[in-house]
């Protein structure tokens, strides 16, 4: 009995311990088993069990004596096979395996902590890998990885630094050491090299463009500007560079347009003023090349202000019969003024005393008869730069400075009348003779006059060596050539003569195209070169002509005044207005009425200006036509056309000088009234100018009745 309550309470005792350590997590399979089995079994199995369970608690204890932290799932392996209590042997391999681990982790640990020591002691700076050094084995592993990698990108951008321009990185040391000194924060390399990248540019565009500078300066130097104080700056920081630059280059450009305007003026009479400014080079001295080019500029004005006015005053004499004076004009006009003022006093006090002499003796200078001559005289008031410029005329301008300046053979021009064909003719024809260049300038009814002229007197070599022989042929009105077969056959061989490196400029009503009765190749030639139309002006060129016009004579209108004026059509009706509006001013001031009765004048005038060139037309028509057909081959000797054909007499306008009707009472070139006749007649039979009362042609001796 005592046995068998021995038994119960040691099993009761094993069962205890049993579920005691199955609550542990011990594997009690094998123990609960031995329950059941005799007492002396479950006494050895017990004690087995006890022994298993006591190494199984000391193999455990010895497991979290060990850094496992980073180790999990090795530790619970470990405990799971410890736990079995029948696979120690694997618990122990395990355990092994976990030793080695945590000495492989312990190493790479003390690898990046010497590594970090190392890179502090070199001066790179690694605070945020410190804490990989308490973190898990992929953090140490990542952060030593990483450091390595970091450290070399950044040597490698450090060594570039090395290689930055040297002169900007100077002047850019601040910010460059401090790009130097982030490089060397290896956890924020990123931010590092972006910012050094941003340097980086900034260096490389400062050295491209002091490059840029300095070429610049060279280009200076080896044109001849003084730029030394400049050149000392090129090795300054690039903001005291580039303010020093940009003020020289102003100051260059300023003695560029200077150099401009001073290669423009017409300095012939100012050699010594020229020479002194032929080398305009210091920059430093603008201000004072600037006003001395204005004063110079202001002398040549005056200087030609001056000759003009003389010029026009010995024409004048010329005119009344001193014959001299044309030789004073071609002798001292283009001399020094002083001495052209010299010679112009002179033959001032000889006209004086021959006045004076003329009044005692009662003699009277003979009205002058005008040598014949080729081609027309140019009006010298019309110049390229007092011609109004827009979009109406511009290609047209365009084109006679090309021509002026050699670029264009041949430049065509057409339009209306009245918007400034003849003034840019003009304005060529004194520009080509200002240059020296022999000009032929001429209309196209001149041409044919002279032409004829020249077959019937037989001066044919006369004529064809004046045309040919010059550098410029400008021909104005070449619509006339229409319908004369002979005239335009030699007018396309003095174009074909003019290839040879002349300069040719025609103006004409109407594009070569729609030209009436003239020969196909001569319109081919017309349009082999540039063909430029001009349209009825702006109210803004109106305006800028009737200003200037104003300014000239002295006169104001008020802004409503010159509006009104601005609905004229075209300059030429334009022009014949205001020297109404001008004749209206020497009585008291111009008033709207006067000006709307002005308006309304030449309105009417144009109705007339139409009829008038009609009858114009038909008998210039009728002259030439006998003449071309004389010069073709009719053989009758006194032809009796000439005697027959009552001619209309023709007179020149006192004020443009184009031959117009004797009838008529307004010019239809210029616009202006006449109030009297004009005094100079035109012989209808060979175009000599005579005296008004005249009833036979002294040079050709034909009948005027």
């Amino acid at each position: 009995k005592r046995e068998v309550e021995e038994d119960q309470r040691f099993r009761k005792e094993v069962e205890e311990e049993v579920s005691k350590r199955e609550g542990e997590g011990y594997n009690v399979e094998k123990i609960k088993q031995a329950l059941s089995a005799p007492p002396k079994e479950l006494k050895e199995a017990f004690e087995d069990f006890t022994k298993r369970v006591a190494a199984a608690e000391k193999f455990l204890k010895g497991l979290d004596d060990l850094d496992t932290t980073y180790f999990k799932e090795d530790v619970e392996l470990i405990k799971d096979l410890v736990k079995d209590l029948y696979s120690m042997e694997d618990a122990k391999e395990a355990l092994e395996g976990l030793k080695e681990k945590l000495k492989a982790f312990a190493q790479e640990r003390e690898k990046l902590s010497s590594t970090l020591k190392e890179l502090e002691k070199e001066g790179w700076k690694v605070e945020g890998y410190k804490m990989a050094l308490s973190g898990s084995p992929e953090d140490v592993k990542d952060a030593l990885k990483e450091v390595f990698e970091r450290k070399v990108a950044a040597e490698e951008h450090l060594k570039e630094i090395e290689g930055w321009d040297p002169l900007e990185s100077s002047h850019m040391k601040e910010v460059v050491e401090e790009v130097k000194a982030s490089l060397k924060d290896l956890k924020n390399l990123e931010e590092a090299t972006k910012r050094m990248e941003e340097v980086s540019e900034k260096i490389k565009n400062a050295s491209e463009r002091r490059k840029e500078i300095k070429a610049k300066v060279k280009e200076w130097l080896d044109s001849g500007y003084l730029v030394e104080s400049l050149n000392r700056l090129l090795e300054a920081p690039l903001e005291k560079l580039e303010e020093a630059f940009s003020d020289m280059e102003e100051r260059i450009d300023r003695l560029e347009q200077l150099q401009l305007v001073l290669d423009s003026l017409d300095t012939r009479h100012f050699v010594d003023e020229v020479e002194d400014l032929i080398f305009m080079n210091d920059p430093s001295r603008v201000e004072e090349f600037e006003k001395r080019v204005a004063e110079l500029k202001e002398k040549i004005e005056k200087d030609k202000k001056r000759r003009e006015d003389i010029r026009r005053d010995l024409e004048r004499l010329f005119e009344e019969g001193f014959g001299k004076a044309r030789e004073v004009v071609e002798k001292y006009l283009e001399e020094d003024l002083s001495i052209l003022e010299m010679h112009y006093k002179d033959f001032l006090k000889d006209v004086k005393t021959l006045k004076e002499l003329m009044e005692k003796t009662g003699f009277k200078i003979m009205e002058r008869k005008t040598p014949s001559r080729m081609g027309i005289l140019p009006d010298r008031e019309s110049t390229p730069e007092n011609f109004l410029v827009d979009e109406s005329n511009l290609v047209a301008f365009e084109g006679v400075k090309s021509a002026i300046e050699g670029e264009t053979p041949l430049l065509y021009i057409y339009g209306p009348s009245g918007v400034g064909k003849t003034h840019l003719i003009n304005a060529a024809a004194n520009e080509l003779e200002r240059r020296g260049k022999a000009v032929a300038l001429t209309t196209g009814e001149k041409f044919v006059e002279e032409f004829l002229n020249a077959v019937k007197s037989d001066t044919l070599d006369d004529f064809r060596e004046f045309y040919r022989g010059a550098d410029a042929l400008l021909v104005d009105n070449v619509e006339f050539l229409a319908g004369k077969e002979t005239s335009q056959e030699e007018f396309f061989h003095l174009l074909e003569n003019m290839k040879e490196g002349g300069v040719v400029i025609l103006t004409s009503d109407r594009p070569p195209g729609e030209l009436p009765e003239t020969a196909e190749k001569l319109i081919n030639r017309f349009q082999s070169g540039i063909v430029a139309e001009i349209g009825l002006p702006t109210e803004e060129v109106k305006k800028g002509f009737i200003k200037r016009w104003l300014e000239r004579e002295g006169l104001s209108l008020n802004e409503e005044q010159l509006n009104l004026l601005t609905k004229t059509e075209n300059l030429m009706a334009l022009k014949g207005i205001l020297t109404t509006l001008k004749r209206a001013a020497t009585t008291g001031e111009i008033s709207d009425d006067i000006i709307k009765d002005a308006l309304s004048r030449s309105t009417a005038l144009a109705e007339e200006h139409d009829e008038i060139m009609k009858a114009f037309s038909s008998l210039k028509e009728k002259v030439l036509s006998l003449a071309e057909e004389t010069e073709e081959g009719v053989e009758e000797e006194g032809s009796s056309e000439e005697e027959e054909a009552e001619e209309e007499v023709m007179v020149k306008c006192s004020v443009c000088g184009e031959i117009i009707p004797e009838t008529a009472t307004v010019c239809p070139h210029c616009g202006t009234v006449f109030e009297e006749s004009v005094e100079l007649l035109i012989c209808p039979h060979c175009n000599a100018e005579i005296p008004m009362d005249s009833e036979v042609c002294p040079s050709c001796g034909a009948s005027l009745h």
